[in-house]
């Protein structure tokens, strides 16, 4: 169960999220968040000590899909992808990136969250029909 604060952050967050993608724009607020959201030597260690928490882990995963979901204006895929991204990092020091795709046929769009080349929070069935065209990891847009 989450907490109420949890989900005051999350929301919160999800807020900023929103409006930052509305007045900077994705490609300011994606640079920004891989300049803020850095992994240090001194993360290595912790991300070995997070394996025993993968409970907690499901569960924000989950709580930032029911934010997403509770909010008035439409959280997305990016949205989710840049709360995820920020909180896995911030709280549980996870080199996780946030990938975008593209496909042709029929045309779209999608992010989702990548962990040792592993899909986080997307069946990997539907991100397969997607061709990565950037990453937090892969450096500039």
């Amino acid at each position: 169960m989450m907490s109420k604060l949890e989900f005051v952050k999350l929301y919160v967050s999800l807020f900023k999220i929103d409006l930052g993608l509305q007045v900077v724009g994705f490609e300011k607020l994606f640079k920004r968040h891989v300049k803020r959201y850095p992994l240090v030597s001194a993360d290595v260690q912790k991300v070995k000590e997070t394996h025993h928490i993968e409970e907690e882990i499901n569960k924000l995963l989950m709580t930032i899909d029911y934010v997403c979901t509770v909010y008035p204006r439409s959280a997305q895929c990016m949205h989710r992808s840049f709360l995820g991204y920020q909180y896995l990092r911030k709280k549980f020091h996870l080199p996780v990136e946030l990938v975008v795709g593209v496909r042709k046929m029929p045309f779209g769009a999608h992010a989702w969250l990548m962990l040792n080349g592993h899909n986080m929070n997307e069946d990997p069935q539907y991100t397969d029909q997607f061709q990565i065209i950037l990453s937090t990891e892969g450096g500039e847009i």
